[in-house]
């Protein structure tokens, strides 16, 4: 996509991933900031903290009191090494000092059955289809990771208000160019997204299945590139992982 026409006409919807997979090679094969061209941030959305209820936790501080108690002994599932949830549940190890052990999966899918089934303890993930067995009690939700609560959840705390302030970690979604864009045609892209995102209807069917629309400027989300892929790794690095 790098190397396609910088007229306008070829986007890329980026996620989390975008910034990460070239942190886990040794030669990447692009530059998330340099190649590409900005046009705006579409959604927000953070994770939720789900737990086997066979643990019998409730709270963050359940979870940390537990890990603390138990360590090493706790695991946390995510859809593969170097994943936006394998780096929540990193970062959250680290916010509340306890020991996890990461069990990497193929994929959402298996990861998610295997904690259905209490084979492994906790999992970061999307609540989107996932509150059905929140509801139905096959798993607790003990909190969310944004800076402010989940829209589809407004009475589950962050993990913010759960005794580790600042914290913060989830996923977004932006439109990207090709680097060399025109300027006028990234603000007219730019200025469609911010138009549609007033979208009422938009708001809403997003809203429930917990994201939040939230555009950006061309540069602020150049800046949000720089912010994660520096933060993404360092907590790599801290955590030595290995990757391909």
């Amino acid at each position: 996509m790098r190397r396609s026409p910088a007229d306008g006409y070829t986007l890329l919807f980026g996620t989390n991933a975008f910034v990460i997979t070239p942190l886990l090679h040794d030669k990447p094969t692009y530059d998330p900031v340099k190649d590409f061209q900005p046009v705006s941030l579409t959604t927000v959305q953070s994770l939720g903290i789900l737990v086997t209820p066979k643990l019998k936790l409730r709270t963050v501080q359940d979870l940390i009191a537990y890990a603390r108690a138990n360590p090493g002994k706790v695991n946390f599932a995510s859809s593969g090494n170097g994943s936006a949830q394998h780096l929540a549940g990193e970062a959250f190890r680290t916010a509340a000092r306890i020991e996890m052990v990461h069990v990497p999966y193929k994929g959402t899918g298996p990861a998610m059955t295997d904690l259905l089934a209490g084979r492994v303890d906790v999992m970061f993930s999307s609540l989107v289809g996932n509150m059905e067995h929140v509801n139905e009690g096959r798993l607790n939700l003990v909190a969310t990771t944004g800076a402010k609560r989940n829209p589809a959840t407004p009475n589950v705390p962050t993990v913010a208000e759960s005794g580790l302030p600042g914290f913060e970690a989830g996923t977004w979604q932006a439109v990207l160019a090709p680097a060399g864009t025109p300027g006028p045609v990234v603000e007219r892209l730019n200025a469609a997204i911010a138009k549609a995102a007033k979208s009422p209807r938009i708001v809403e069917t997003l809203a429930a299945q917990g994201m939040e629309v939230r555009t950006s400027s061309p540069d602020a989300l150049r800046e949000m590139l720089k912010k994660d892929s520096s933060e993404y790794q360092a907590l790599l690095k801290h955590t030595k992982t290995t990757l391909q």
